[in-house]
């Protein structure tokens, strides 16, 4: 998400080797291939989370949640990156 927003990445140097080994690691293991959601699927629902719309709650101007399978989240755009921190009340 942060890489996505904020344009930000774990260096790669030295003293972050062993991390950036493991995490390399474990999202090539094949359960997280064959299981875990596309970052950009992810980054669609969180964005309908942090305007307090989860739990298949219909954000307003959309016709659906990001949480209806009935439509794949392929087909809805990226939210914008220049997000502000919502309050939700």
């Amino acid at each position: 998400m942060v890489a996505y927003y904020q344009d930000f990445d774990v260096a790669d140097c030295e003293y972050l080797h062993h991390f950036n080994a493991w995490r390399a690691r474990l999202l090539a293991e094949t359960l997280v291939v064959e299981t875990a959601e596309s970052l950009e699927d992810l980054i669609k629902m969180y964005e309908d989370y942090t305007i307090g719309y989860y739990n298949g709650a219909e954000p307003p101007q959309r016709e659906r949640s990001s949480s209806d399978v009935s439509t794949p989240l392929s087909t809805r755009p990226l939210p914008p990156k220049a997000i502000s921190v919502r309050s939700v009340a």
